[in-house]
This record gives C-alpha cells, sequence and structure tokens, in this order.
C-alpha cells in the first residue's frame, strides 16, 4: 500500500510549455489528499523561487524536500536540513578569488550570485526564474549554505569538483547545475521524510524527469518517470508514463490503481 509519493516539479508537476501546474495533476494530487496519502514535492529549487510561481502555491502538499533534498519542511517548520562543511564553502571562495565564474550560494532564506552573464540569464529563462540577486558571497558564507549553483560548463564543473572533497553535482541545465554534500541528495531528502512521518520506503512512490530524480527514484518502492524525461532517466523507472502535459501523472496513478 502507497502511503507517500514524492513529485519533482520542473516537467513533472510544472510544465516548462504552458508554464502551468495541468488540471490532472492538480486534480490528482487533490484525490490523494482525500485518500491521506502523504504528497510532497522534491525538488532542486528555494523556497523563494517556489513562491516566486504562483502557480504552485495551492497544490495540496503534506510538505517540501527542497534544494535537491538538503531543505525538508512542511506547515509545522523545518524537520530536516544539511549544510555543506564550511571547508568546502572555503574552498569554492577562494577559487572564485583566483578565477571568478558566475556562482550562486544558496542559504536558508536567500540565493545570492556574484554576477550576471549570459548563462546565467539563459539557464534561469529556461526555468521561468528570475534572475538571482547579487551580492557578496563571503558575507553570506558567514551562515549555513545548503547548496552551490555554478553556471560553468561540464569541463569547469569537473575541474571544480576534482579541487573540493565531499561534495556531489546533478546538472539541471547546459548552462548550469547544482553542488550538494556527498551524502545529501532527493534520496536523503525522501529517507528523513519517510522517518519523518513513520512511513517504510517500502511503501512509497515517486515521479521525475530528470538527472537530479535518479537517486529519488532508485530509493522508493514504485518510481516513474514522465514521459518527457531524460533518456538516462528512465532506465531507472519501473514504468514510463505520458508526459506531463499529456496528462502522465494522473495516468500513472491510475495505472497503479492508486486513485
Amino acid at each position: 500500500m502507497i502511503k507517500a509519493i514524492f513529485f519533482d516539479i520542473d516537467g513533472t508537476l510544472l510544465s516548462h510549455k504552458t508554464n502551468q501546474v495541468p488540471a490532472s495533476t492538480f486534480k490528482a494530487l487533490t484525490m490523494l489528499k482525500d485518500k491521506g496519502i502523504y504528497t510532497f514535492a522534491a525538488t532542486g529549487r528555494h523556497i523563494t523561487e517556489i513562491q516566486e510561481l504562483t502557480q504552485l502555491n495551492d497544490l495540496p502538499l503534506t510538505g517540501w524536500i527542497t534544494l535537491n533534498g538538503q531543505y525538508c519542511y512542511n506547515d509545522e517548520g523545518v524537520y530536516d536540513a544539511l549544510p555543506f562543511d564550511p571547508s568546502v564553502i572555503n574552498t569554492i571562495l577562494t577559487m572564485l578569488d583566483e578565477e571568478p565564474f558566475p556562482c550562486m550560494f544558496v542559504s536558508a532564506k536567500e540565493m545570492i550570485i556574484n554576477y550576471h552573464d549570459d548563462w546565467v540569464k539563459h539557464a534561469q529563462k529556461a526555468i521561468h526564474t528570475s534572475l538571482p540577486p547579487l551580492g557578496d558571497l563571503k558575507a553570506m558564507a558567514e551562515e549555513p549554505i545548503y547548496q552551490i549553483i555554478p553556471y560553468v560548463s561540464e569541463d569547469k564543473s569537473q575541474s571544480i569538483l576534482a579541487q573540493i572533497h565531499d561534495v556531489k553535482a546533478t546538472r539541471w541545465h547546459e548552462y548550469g547545475l547544482d553542488f550538494l554534500p556527498a551524502t545529501g541528495g532527493k534520496d536523503y531528502g525522501i529517507q528523513r521524510t519517510c522517518d519523518y512521518y513513520h512511513v517504510d520506503l517500502s511503501e512509497t512512490m515517486a515521479f521525475g524527469d530528470g538527472d537530479n530524480d535518479i537517486s529519488m527514484l532508485d530509493i522508493v518502492g514504485i518510481s516513474v518517470a514522465m514521459g518527457n524525461s531524460a533518456p538516462q532517466l528512465i532506465a531507472h523507472a519501473d514504468y514510463v508514463t505520458d508526459d506531463i502535459d499529456h496528462d502522465g501523472l494522473y495516468k500513472a496513478l491510475e495505472h497503479f490503481h492508486i486513485i
């Protein structure tokens, strides 16, 4: 019996073709809530981005696993958070002093970037999100940092990763990727959420479409890839449904007789 379901946002709950949540998706979430099934967004996004996307604000969700699993909260507050070790932040700041590249630090309260360039503009436009505010990363580093977002090529990202420890990366756009604590990820957020709600992983289900959803699909009881998924994700799914713009989420829940 499925007791908790986890949904990626971009390409799973939110269509980038229409910039809307499909009506069938909202209906499905409402039906799940009425059946007493826990529902969670599991996303790389920050709370400020979620608030900016007003289409998401009325979704009937139990809670939010944000920053790729590093910051989890519900209506009662934060129930888990996993920041970087300060040594990682200091190493990144040293790199930025020596050879600057556009880089965003993400804390619980805000997202700050050192500068904007065309890569930043293209990546943010692709996810329908405003340019992050400019600010002093060194000053921001005085508080816990949960995610680092460099806007760099694959070669450059590998060069950066070779100089830091206990960090892993997941790319969400050709111009941008997320650095996470090595023990973090959406799988970490799901495990901590299941612990909090006393749900066994065998009683869970997840929907995703991108690289950062792979660990999530690998840990749950039933894994579903959207029809618009990246090819590399499909190999990790128990079932491939239709794409987001053709009611894929609703159809999969019907297929598994959950709604």
